[in-house]
Order: structure tokens, then C-alpha cells, then sequence
């Protein structure tokens, strides 16, 4: 969901030179590798000797379950192969981390509360934060289309939904769009930003009207019921005083998301 935004955003400022590594081809340019042949990634990188490495790669919920060990490799132990690999190649890592490291059951959480998530996913993601002066992990939640037909988000599940479906009015939820995220990355390079970062809005907004914003925006015309039965706040706040990213309302976000797919070929929205 990130990694196919980012780069796409990346390369239309035309101030980097881009180099795409994935597992799938996003396009005729990507390098195809298996993040989990340690000895592949090393050569890559010191063949590339980039400044800067953006890691978006990440197991989710379901398959986090399902193949714990995996889940370790990818989530906890290989941001730390690659932070310390850029103290040996001169690079800087840009770690995305999630708000599902907390539990969901107090909301407002800072960047020194304790992470008390439960469940594979989220304390393998706990795990694999990279906090420390060279490096930057920007801890969040995104939205956002995803290339692949079978994709598992909130935005992707929207847009499969037909007739009448059901939005959480209790969960609630402090994050950004794929496209806001790549922004911040970009700004976070220029600034030279490290450590913790939690990349949010400064108000949470319940599932319900965030579905609801997309139906409205994308004009879907789904009728969405409220549900109060599940309740959930995994949002963050960022206490950091040093550098201050401004995200945009949850409405701007969404629209600007609208009018960059419109340039796109997004084949399921």
C-alpha cells in the first residue's frame, strides 16, 4: 500500500533518483529481491550506496497470525538489519511503524506510552521500531488504494462494498493517506527529522465518519449504517516540539488522495 505511493510521489518530484526494490513488479524499473536473503539486500545496497532507504515492507494483521516467524523476520528483525547495515553503507532509514502497537484500550497515546498491543502484529511492529539519532521512524496508521487486487485495508475493503454496509462509531482512529505520508517522508529528509515521530492529525476521527468522507468524496452513494457495538481508540498525539509536519483535515487529505488517483490507472476504485 505504501511502497507503490511512495515511489510513484517520489518520482514525480523529480529531485531523487529513485530505486524501487520489491518482491512484485510495481513497474519495468523495479528490482525484484527477497528481502528475507539477508545476503541479496546487503549487496544491493552497497551496489546502490544510497543516502537515504525508505522501508515499507511489513506483514499485516492476518498473515502476522499465520506465519509468526515470517512475522518476526519482516517486522521486528529486518528494520534493525537495515539500520545497522546504513551505519556500515552511510545511509539513513525511514521505518514506518503503525498505531496497532497500543491496545486501542485508553486512545491518546504519546510516543513514551508503554506499547501494550497484543497479538503477533502488533508486538513484532513494537519490536522493529528503530529509535535513535541517525534513523527516523514515523509511527501512524495509513489509508489508501492498493495495487494489488486482494488487498486487505480499510480503503480497499470500501471500495468491494455494495448496498448498505456498517461503520464503527466508537473505533476511533488518528492516521493519514498513503499520498500524505509520502509528503511527510519528503519533508522529513529535507528537515533532517530522526527518531520517533507520531505522523497524525491533530483530532481523531470515528471509523464511521472516515467511511463516510470516502463514500461522500468518491461519490459511492453507500448507504452506512452506525454500529456502537465493538469500541476501539488506538490515537496517537505527537508531543514532539521540534519540528511540526502540519498535517491537513481528514477531508483535505481524502480529496487531494481523489484528485492524485484520477491521474492514476487504479483499476478497483
Amino acid at each position: 500500500m505504501a511502497g507503490h505511493m511512495v515511489t510513484r510521489y517520489f518520482r514525480s518530484l523529480n529531485k531523487y533518483e529513485i530505486f524501487n526494490a520489491s518482491l512484485d513488479k510495481l513497474d519495468k524499473t523495479t528490482i525484484l529481491i527477497n528481502v528475507e536473503n539477508k545476503d541479496l539486500v546487503k549487496k544491493l545496497l552497497d551496489k546502490i550506496k544510497p543516502n537515504i532507504v525508505i522501508n515499507c515492507i511489513g506483514l499485516l494483521i492476518k498473515d502476522s497470525a499465520e506465519n509468526p516467524a515470517l512475522s518476526i523476520f519482516i517486522n521486528s528483525f529486518f528494520p534493525h538489519f537495515l539500520s545497522e547495515l546504513g551505519k556500515v553503507i552511510g545511509f539513513k532509514l525511514i521505518h514506518l511503524s503503525t498505531d496497532c502497537v497500543f491496545s486501542g484500550n485508553k486512545g491518546n497515546y504519546s510516543e513514551n506510552d508503554l506499547k501494550d498491543g497484543e497479538g503477533y502484529y502488533a508486538k513484532t511492529k513494537a519490536l522493529g521500531e528503530i529509535i535513535n539519532q541517525r534513523d527516523l521512524t514515523f509511527r501512524t496508521s495509513i489509508i489508501g488504494p492498493e495495487i494489488k487486487k486482494t488487498g486487505t485495508g480499510l480503503f480497499h475493503w470500501f471500495f468491494t462494498q455494495t448496498g448498505i454496509i456498517k461503520g464503527f462509531t466508537n473505533v476511533y482512529w488518528t492516521g493519514v493517506t498513503t499520498l500524505e505520508l509520502a509528503k511527510a517522508i519528503d519533508k522529513a529528509i529535507e528537515k533532517g527529522v530522526n527518531s520517533l515521530y507520531h505522523l497524525v492529525p491533530d483530532e481523531k476521527i470515528s471509523k464511521f465518519d472516515l467511511i463516510n468522507l470516502i463514500n461522500e468524496i468518491w461519490g459511492r452513494n453507500i448507504e452506512i449504517l452506525k454500529n456502537k457495538d465493538y469500541q476501539s481508540d488506538k490515537s496517537l498525539i505527537n508531543n514532539r516540539k521540534d519540528y511540526n509536519f502540519n498535517i491537513p483535515t481528514y477531508r483535505k487529505m481524502l480529496f487531494e488522495l481523489y484528485e492524485w488517483m484520477e491521474k492514476w490507472d487504479y483499476d478497483s476504485y
